[in-house]
């Protein structure tokens, strides 16, 4: 028995060595030019947004945008087409206004190169957006988000969208932050004892724009295991990969999805 804790006890400090560990990538080439798709219609009263564009293997490479496409979108016998933005590349604007109201389904139609690409959603609800809070840091002329949303609450699941803007503040266009924070019904011990992010500062009087989008099961079990891949990697307890499994047919990667919003605009202090 002592000789077995003696091993024990020389093999924790060895497993927290491991990870510090630098590591090369092999990236496969994989079936690329495919069609990836990200669509996600609000509540909101407004001209929605499609973003089509195809994937590809590069570790920093770029998307090559879909500009070719039919895009329309169904609701209860009624349909909105989706025409392409001629200033942004691959994104699709509906042709008019509209929001996406409960107790409907709504299915997505593209059209490309000879295949059609089809999903369905409803709407997701959303609960109200809690109280932001910030942290003060070194002479209180530096801000940063607190915890204000939890990775874990039975009870919903959320997307946080935070635009933080303090151009005004420096006449700086760049002086802009753009943060996502998650809210999972369910998690696992990567998520758990996630590394820690890069924290982004701000200035007091910085103006933030905060956005809550309440998430369906299928469209929470996909944004968990992207951030799984990317944001929840390379801690000290190592999550398997993920499968990011969409619900767009014939094989296209991403997601279409409907949310309820809850926003708010406020100046951080």
């Amino acid at each position: 028995m002592k000789i077995m804790k003696n091993v024990l006890y020389c093999c924790i400090p060895l497993l927290f060595l491991a990870c510090e560990e630098a590591t090369d990538w092999q990236l496969e080439a994989g079936d690329n030019g495919q069609l990836v798709v990200e669509a996600t219609l609000t509540n909101e009263s407004r001209v929605q947004e499609i973003r089509l564009s195809q994937s590809y293997s590069e570790l920093n490479g770029a998307a090559l945008p879909v500009t070719d496409a039919t895009v329309t979108v169904v609701a209860n016998g009624q349909m909105v087409a989706f025409l392409p933005d001629i200033q942004d590349a691959g994104l699709y604007r509906s042709e008019r206004s509209f929001r996406v109201i409960d107790d409907l389904e709504y299915t997505l139609l593209i059209d490309w190169q000879g295949r059609e690409y089809t999903a369905r959603t409803e709407l997701a609800a959303v609960a109200p957006l809690p109280p932001i809070t910030f942290q003060h840091y070194g002479k209180a002329d530096s801000l940063a988000f607190a915890d204000f949303a939890p990775i874990y609450h039975p009870d919903q699941q959320a997307m946080y969208r935070m635009q933080v803007d303090w151009s005004h503040l420096s006449n700086r266009p760049s002086d802009r932050a753009l943060l996502y924070y998650y809210t999972f019904s369910s998690v696992d011990v990567g998520g758990l004892v996630r590394p820690l992010r890069d924290t982004v500062f701000f200035p007091p009087g910085s103006v933030i724009v905060a956005r809550k989008f309440g998430l369906n099961d299928a469209y929470a079990d996909y944004l968990r295991a992207l951030v799984i891949e990317t944001e929840w990697r390379g801690g000290a307890f190592y999550s398997a990969a993920a499968s990011l499994s969409g619900n767009i047919s014939n094989g296209a990667l991403g997601f279409f999805s409907a949310c309820a919003v809850d926003a708010d605009t406020l100046v951080a202090e």
